[in-house]
């Protein structure tokens, strides 16, 4: 009994969650870029709002594989902003380590969920490029 209330409860947070608000991503990317830039915070509390990050883009891929409306709003909202903002922005190991009192490992873990972001935007973009041409 308890495997079907995970199982529901599961899609039932799928459900919700598959609607991505373009202010939401928009507003999490901006927190994020500004901790970067100013290098001030919690570094846990930036490793996980990256992998928030990382997941919206995850569930705004399939909105756009599915070719949704929803995907195309968050989409066009981002392309405004020239993408993730978080995704350009230098990220320097020592003063990373320092100032977010996180350990090398932990910034070489932010640097890769950075980069996988990018990699998920390109990959958006260029299906919604391809969609446009055609």
């Amino acid at each position: 009994m308890k495997y079907g209330l995970r199982l529901s409860f599961l899609m039932c947070v799928t459900l919700v969650t598959s609607a991505i608000n373009p202010k939401t991503l928009l507003r999490l990317s901006k927190k994020i870029a500004k901790k970067i830039e100013e290098r001030k915070g919690d570094g846990e509390i930036l490793v996980s709002e990256l992998n928030v990050y990382y997941n919206y883009m995850r569930e705004l891929l399939a909105l756009v594989v599915n070719n949704t409306d929803a995907g195309r709003e968050c989409v066009n909202a981002v392309v405004k902003t020239l993408g993730p903002l978080h995704t350009k922005l230098p990220i320097y190991n020592v003063l990373m380590t320092r100032a977010f009192n996180i350990s090398f490992g932990q910034v070489e873990e932010i640097e890769k969920v950075i980069y996988k972001t990018g990699c998920l935007w390109n990959k958006i973009r260029n299906i919604e490029l391809n969609r446009t041409l055609f």
